[in-house]
C-alpha cells in the first residue's frame, strides 16, 4: 500500500445526500480521492466521505460506511471496493454485510454477480475460489445477477455461492 498524504481540501468537496460517513473500528483503511490518499484509523472518529472514493481496509480491520436515512455497510478486511454514491463495487474482501432501509442501492462484485437491494439486509463472505457467499438476512426477496447467468432470486434466509465467471 504505497499511498501519498491526501490533501484535505479533497474532503470539504460540495457534498451531497449520498455521500457516505466512515467509521473505522479496528486497524486502518486507506481512502483515494481523486488520486490523493490517507490514512484512517479508530482517533479520526467519523469522517465524511466525499461522493466518490476508494477505499481499503487492512487485514483485520473492521470499518463501517454509513449513508444516514438510507444504508449502512460493515466491512471486515482485508477489503478493496469503490463507493460511488449509492453504488458500491467491491474488489475484494473477507466479509461485509449491507442493510439498505429506503431506496435503491446497487452493489456488484465484477466477474462474479450484480444487484440492486432494496430494503433488508445481505451478508457476503469470501470463498476460497475468489467466489462469494451470500446470506439474505432480511427484507424480501433479492434479485441476484450472476456474471454469465440469469437472474437468481434469493429469499430471506436463502444463501447463495457464486464463483468467478470463466
Amino acid at each position: 500500500m504505497k499511498l501519498a498524504a491526501l490533501m484535505l481540501g479533497a474532503w470539504t468537496a460540495a457534498a451531497t445526500g449520498s455521500a457516505p460517513h466512515l467509521r473505522v473500528e479496528t486497524g486502518r483503511a486507506q481512502v483515494v480521492v481523486r488520486r490523493e490518499a490517507r490514512t484512517l484509523t479508530p482517533e479520526n472518529g467519523d469522517v465524511r466521505l466525499p461522493e466518490r472514493a476508494t477505499l481499503e481496509a487492512a487485514a483485520g480491520s473492521a470499518l463501517e460506511l454509513r449513508w444516514p436515512g438510507f444504508a449502512s455497510l460493515q466491512v471486515t478486511g482485508p477489503a478493496l471496493f469503490e463507493v460511488d454514491g449509492s453504488r458500491l463495487v467491491l474488489g475484494s474482501l473477507e466479509s461485509a454485510e449491507i442493510e439498505v432501509r429506503r431506496g435503491r442501492f446497487a452493489l456488484e462484485f465484477p466477474g462474479v454477480f450484480r444487484a440492486d437491494l432494496e430494503g433488508g439486509a445481505l451478508q457476503l463472505v469470501a470463498l476460497p475460489n475468489g467466489g462469494v457467499e451470500l446470506l439474505n438476512r432480511s427484507g424480501g426477496e433479492l434479485e441476484i445477477r450472476p456474471q454469465g447467468r440469469g437472474t437468481t432470486t434469493l429469499a430471506p434466509g436463502q444463501r447463495l455461492r457464486l464463483r468467478p465467471a470463466g
